[in-house]
C-alpha cells in the first residue's frame, strides 16, 4: 500500500477550511505521487479540492475564495 506523500506547509500558507474552519493538509494521491491536492482535516467535512499537477497549484485553489475580488 502506498502512503500519502505530505509536504510541510506553514499554517499561514493554508487557509482554514471555507466549510467548517478546521486545518486543513496539502498531500499527493496514493496512486499517484505527482498529483497534489488540500483536504480539510476534519472527518465530518470532506472538503477538498481538485487532484492538482502542482503542489503550488492546490495551495492556490485552496485559498481562493468566491468573494475575492479579481
Amino acid at each position: 500500500m502506498k502512503k500519502y506523500t505530505t509536504v510541510s506547509v506553514s499554517t499561514t500558507e493554508l487557509l482554514p477550511c471555507p466549510f467548517c474552519g478546521s486545518r486543513a493538509t496539502l498531500s499527493s494521491l496514493p496512486m499517484s505521487p505527482s498529483w497534489w491536492r488540500v483536504r480539510c482535516d476534519s472527518y465530518h467535512c470532506g472538503g477538498s479540492t481538485w487532484a492538482m499537477g502542482e503542489a503550488e497549484e492546490a495551495v492556490n485553489a485552496w485559498n481562493r475564495r468566491a468573494n475575492e475580488q479579481g
